[in-house]
């Protein structure tokens, strides 16, 4: 069995992402997850995420603390 998720992710960024340091404004990224269920455990999964649009929020919020 198969089962699938999508979903948009809207969070403040509190941590380190791909080395910029946290500025406290809100990112969104979109992301999905396809995981193999088997005996009622998951047994494989698969996850994809939209990394440019994230990075190219980060380098915008740089630009606001410059």
């Amino acid at each position: 069995m198969f089962l699938e998720s999508q979903k948009q992710l809207k969070e403040r960024h509190k941590g380190v992402v791909y080395g910029y340091e946290p500025t406290g404004l809100e990112l969104s990224t979109v992301g999905s997850a396809v995981y193999r269920v088997s005996e009622n455990q998951i047994a494989e999964y698969w996850i994809q995420q939209e990394n440019q649009g994230l990075r190219e929020q980060l380098e915008a919020n740089l630009k606001k603390f410059s």
